[in-house]
């Protein structure tokens, strides 16, 4: 029987569709679909949860696959602690690529005996169990070797970092880097030019951290976007990522227990979180990046930026001019037994026991690496609580010791509220902490600064506060168009006495000194108005009077410049957490010593400041006063006095005309 003929324009649309079709890319299953359907895990891998791979027990590396996914994305990088998944989740994505979108694929580790150890542990019994990879195998034992693994359509290569430059010089799509921080920059350099000829090609870098200067660290350095995981709280449903200094065990000291009993506190409704509600939690956590530029410095230094404040994953991730991202995510969001809030807590009150004993700091740089995941940096001893209670003296709060020259207060503002110090100084340079607190808005601060009085003991007279500075940080503050800034600015302004000033840290000074004065003549933003006169703000070297508070601390019982506190504090109150609430560290690679916030420091920011305002180099600071009169002075006298305008250097008004 003869075939009917087509009409010419039946061939023409047959012809259109069959290109049309050869045309079109091939549907794809989405990796976190592929992977609950085609992965499996033999006895022969070692992992908790052997047979069929589910997604759902360790949820938050969906983000990863979808972004894997992402045709625009080329890098990702992983920063994630011990025990979270993060070696499943590169096999997933490798294997995914062999079955959907094969391509030339490198696998690159730091040692050729490394690389032949993950290849007969872990890749090769995972294709063996993964019923389509598996049906792509040649058949032809020699393809399928430790180091190279031909498949039909495809070749995997396993590269060490010691391998030579022929095998590291193969083009790849695919480019998947293990513990790069092992890895030389020279080696990862020449692999990473294998990709440049793919338009389409993908790279997934990971590693525990070593230093700041280390492969993976500055790989989510250098990413566009930094994403931490948020995850609702059980009670309050407030969105918040999960962070060590909210894990609490109390005075316990015997990390068995404290395995037992520790807990996650809630930021907002301090609920106690338990280990077996967090998996619900992870499965409703959304990956979102803070908007800011040095998120990873934020990171380090325990700062929690505001939901608002961040992006999610999903409102970035198909912009076409996202390239390259990284995931930052600790140790103790994982689901298993061994990464419980328990024994995050247990772990690091042993590393912490076994450095105070032995002065080793291999543990708890182990700590910091698996269970924090950031970069490890040598610390400058730390006082204990107990100990800083030494610098205690029996004078009640807002007493002053009878040598005072002079009072000066730092005020740090914060979320919600302002940290406040108030330190006393005496003829011999040692400063007392009077007073500290919190304060909710600006007209408690002016009634502190201007209205306050001091006793000092052996005078029958009270004294006020003499020189005030407030930080003028840029973060938001009540309305959400007005900066922290602009409303420091302002009230600055408003409390026009001479002695007030705004402060800014600053570490690099041109001058060379440790604190600069400036006057600002517009308030911030670009279309700033003038400010009449100008508005003096100091430009403060932290670091500098950071070192010169712990100095004081330092100094000998009795002799001049210690710096004490009132018969008020005990150890657990906030004036000793947030004293402690900073580390200086050495980054073991570079040498540099920075301050690096291990919990909230608002006290210690205030501390400086109130420091700073003493000092030398703020117009003589207190040493160019002369002692409070010992004899009672009529109040009438004290008001005349207080009029009069004096010298401004020398602690009076500054001179009509404009500020020094």
């Amino acid at each position: 029987m003869k075939a009917k003929k087509l009409p010419n324009s039946a061939i023409v649309k047959a012809l259109f569709l069959a290109i049309i079709g050869a045309l079109k890319p091939p549907d794809r299953t989405p990796t976190a679909q592929w992977v609950d359907q085609h992965i499996k895990f033999s006895r022969k891998v070692p992992t908790p949860w052997p047979g069929p791979f589910r997604i759902a027990r360790t949820p938050y590396i969906k983000g990863v696959f979808d972004a894997y996914d992402a045709r625009n994305i080329e890098q990702i990088v992983l920063v994630w602690g011990r025990q979270t998944a993060k070696s499943t989740t590169i096999y997933c994505c490798m294997l995914r690529s062999m079955d959907q979108d094969p391509g030339p694929m490198i696998f690159n580790v730091p040692s050729i005996e490394l690389g032949a150890y993950t290849s007969r542990n872990r890749l090769q019994p995972i294709i063996n169990s993964c019923d389509v990879v598996r049906a792509k195998k040649t058949g032809n034992r020699n393809d399928f070797t430790v180091l190279e693994m031909r498949l039909e359509d495809m070749v995997l290569s396993l590269v060490g970092s010691g391998s030579d430059v022929q095998a590291m010089s193969r083009p790849a799509r695919y480019l998947f880097r293990d513990e790069i921080d092992e890895i030389g920059k020279d080696v990862l350099g020449i692999i990473f030019e294998t990709t440049s000829s793919f338009s389409n090609k993908k790279i997934v870098d990971t590693s525990t951290t070593t230093s700041v200067q280390g492969n993976v660290w500055q790989g989510l350095i250098t990413s566009q976007y930094v994403f931490e995981l948020w995850v609702p709280c059980p009670e309050c449903k407030t969105y918040q990522t999960l962070t060590f200094d909210q894990i609490k065990f109390g005075d316990e000291r015997d990390p068995e227990k404290v395995r037992e009993t520790a807990y996650y506190e809630c930021r907002e409704c301090k609920a106690e979180i338990r280990d077996g509600e967090k998996l619900p939690m992870l499965s409703a956590g959304q990956w979102r990046a803070r908007q800011t530029n040095d998120p990873c410095a934020e990171i380090m230094k325990g700062i929690t930026p505001a939901y608002k404040s961040t992006v999610e994953l999903y409102d970035v991730l198909y912009d076409r001019k996202t390239k390259k991202i990284g995931f930052y995510l600790p140790k103790w969001y994982a689901p298993m037994s061994g990464a419980s809030f328990g024994q995050a807590a247990k772990d690091f009150l042993e590393a912490s026991q076994f450095k105070k004993m032995t002065g080793d700091t291999t543990l708890l740089q182990n700590w910091t690496k698996f269970w924090k995941s950031i970069p490890w940096l040598e610390a400058v001893d730390m006082k204990e609580a107990d100990e800083l209670m030494r610098n205690k003296i029996e004078l009640a709060p807002v007493v002053c010791p009878s040598d005072t020259l002079a009072l000066t207060c730092g005020v740090d503002p914060g979320q919600g509220g302002f940290w406040y110090v108030v330190v006393s100084w005496s003829k011999t340079f040692s400063p007392h902490l009077v007073q500290h607190g919190f304060l909710l808005d600006y007209d408690s601060v002016r009634r502190l600064w201007l209205e306050n009085v001091y006793a000092v003991k052996g005078l029958s007279y009270p004294i006020k506060i003499w020189r005030k500075g407030m930080d003028t940080g840029g973060s938001k503050y009540g309305d959400e168009s007005e900066t922290m800034t602009g409303a420091a600015y302002e009230f600055i302004r408003t409390c026009d006495d001479g002695f007030t000033f705004g402060t800014k840290g600053q570490e690099t000074l041109k001058a060379g000194g440790n604190m600069t004065l400036k006057r600002i003549d517009t308030m911030p933003g670009p279309n700033g108005k003038p400010i009449p006169g100008g508005l003096p703000i100091w430009f403060i070297r932290p670091s500098y009077f950071k070192n010169l508070t712990h100095m004081r601390l330092n100094v000998r019982e009795g002799d001049p410049g210690r710096f004490t506190f009132n018969d008020g504090i005990d150890a657990g109150s906030d004036y000793i957490k947030h004293l402690r609430g900073e580390e200086k560290r050495r980054d073991p690679k570079t040498g540099k010593w920075e301050w690096i916030a291990t919990g909230p420091n608002h006290l210690l920011d205030a501390t400086v400041i109130a420091f700073s305002l003493a000092d030398p180099e703020c117009f003589g600071g207190v040493r160019v006063l002369e002692p409070l009169p010992k004899e009672d002075i009529p109040e009438e006298a004290m008001e005349e006095e207080d009029k009069t305008e004096s010298d401004w250097i020398n602690g009076g008004k500054p001179k009509k005309g404009g500020w020094i």
